[in-house]
């Protein structure tokens, strides 16, 4: 690496390599494969669409994710007390 970083011929040799093996973009990377995604989450009705993580986790980012934004000095004084409850565990041990 610090060979090519030093030598410019090198470097450029090294930019003019295929990037693919056998010059063939996987089809993962084809501009029809990304279009195709794309339209499928933007084509769906909103009832198709909607994927969230419904389990205990998923539940729970959530919840703090809507205190964070509709709540925000309820939220705030959340955060406080667990810096606090933190803050006198790490000292008393």
């Amino acid at each position: 690496m610090i060979e090519i970083d030093q030598d410019e011929a090198l470097y450029r040799a090294m930019l003019d390599e295929p990037w693919f093996i056998g010059e063939l973009e996987p089809k993962e990377l084809q501009n029809k494969t990304i279009q195709n995604f794309l339209i499928n989450i933007f084509d769906q009705a909103h009832e198709e669409a909607y994927r969230r993580n419904r389990s205990r986790w998923g539940i729970k980012y959530e919840r703090e994710l809507e205190n964070a934004l509709f709540h925000p000095g309820r939220n705030l004084l959340r955060l406080l007390k667990k810096y606090k409850r933190n803050l006198i565990r790490n000292t008393t041990s």
